[in-house]
This record gives C-alpha cells, structure tokens and sequence, in this order.
C-alpha cells in the first residue's frame, strides 16, 4: 500500500472504522471525567451515556473483525453505534443545569459524524458490490449470446458433424511421404472437402 495512489473502498472502510473507535473513545473520557458532577438524574444520564458508547464500542469493533461481505451485519452495526449517540444525546433533554443537551451534542458531534461516515461508506460499496455483480452476470450473459451468434455457417456445421470427423480422424501426416499427407494443411483441406463446408 506504501507504493499505491489508490484505495481500496475496504481499505477506506476499515480506516474510517478505526477514526471512529478512536473518536469513541475519546468522547467516552468524558462521561468518565464528570463523573458524579451534579445531581442524581445528571449523574444517571452520564452513566447511561457511558454505557451506550461502550456498546457502540463493542459494534464497531465486531464490525472491525467482520469482513466487508457481510453488510448486513455492518450496517446493523454501524447503525446501532449512530443510535447509541443519539440515545445519550437525548437523555439530556431536560437538563439545564452544570450540563445540558447541546453540551453533550457538541462533546459527541465529531464521533457521531466519524460513525455516520462509516455507515454511508459500507452502504456505498454493498450498492458498488451489488452493481458489479449485476454487470458481471450481464455481461457473461451477453458473451453467452455473442459466442453463440459469432459463429459462421462453415463452423456451425463442422461443430454439428463431430461424428463424421472422428471418422476421418485417422489420418497420417508425415513429411518423409510415408502418411497419406505431407502437411497438415493438406490433411484439414481433405476433410474438409469431405465435409463439404469450404464451399
């Protein structure tokens, strides 16, 4: 990858993920940090908060172990950890007191965002996938066509008449004049004349 100008989208998947966790982390420090700073439904909300990070946490690190194939889960995921923010953010509603709701949505607005990221990233390669893989089965479709459309008259019938050709396949080519042909090219126009098609 040293070398590479381009990423893969699992590459970009999996770097994003990582800026995610870490930003996670970082906002989960300050749920820990103000502990126990005001009265109890501010001390509840806060230790909700922490929980619900931790469990975001927990999803984007399955979704770290998980490979890009299994979207559904990812998404699933991804989508429960975007959740968790806002849960937290919500349990401040109410508040106007040492912290409140817009303290909270600012604190958790960049992992928040970083975790949407994510989620808009692993929905854009499930609808890549989906399309490469809807091309690709075209396309061997239409190959399927073309080969059978390319081929011409004379070799339709040479493919058609396999059996007479095993009939005729016992002949001998030699240059010394000791086989019926001297060259190969010989032995193809016999049979084919045989066969009838060269004309």
């Amino acid at each position: 990858m040293a070398n590479s100008t381009e990423l893969e989208p699992e590459v970009i998947f999996r770097l994003s993920m990582e800026a995610a966790v870490s930003e996670i982390l970082k906002a989960s420090q300050y749920f820990i940090i103000f502990n126990n700073i005001g009265d109890n439904i501010t001390n509840l909300a806060m230790e909700n908060c922490r929980q619900l990070l931790g469990l975001a946490i927990d999803h984007l690190n399955s979704s770290l172990s998980s490979s890009t194939d299994s979207v559904d889960d990812l998404r699933t995921w991804l989508s429960s950890a975007v959740t968790y923010h806002q849960t937290c953010i919500d349990g401040f509603e109410e508040f106007n007191g040492v912290i409140n709701r817009d303290d909270i949505d600012t604190h958790l607005k960049f992992s928040s965002e970083v975790t949407s990221n994510c989620l808009a990233i692993i929905t854009w390669i499930s609808k890549v996938k989906t399309a490469f893989n809807l091309r690709r089965r075209r396309l061997m479709n239409l190959e399927a066509r073309e080969e059978q459309q390319w081929r011409s008259h004379r070799e339709r019938v040479l493919l058609e008449s396999s059996n007479e050709l095993k009939k005729k396949a016992d002949i001998i080519v030699a240059k010394d004049g000791s086989g019926k042909f001297k060259t190969i090219m010989e032995a193809i126009k016999a049979v084919c004349s045989d066969l009838k098609i060269w004309q």
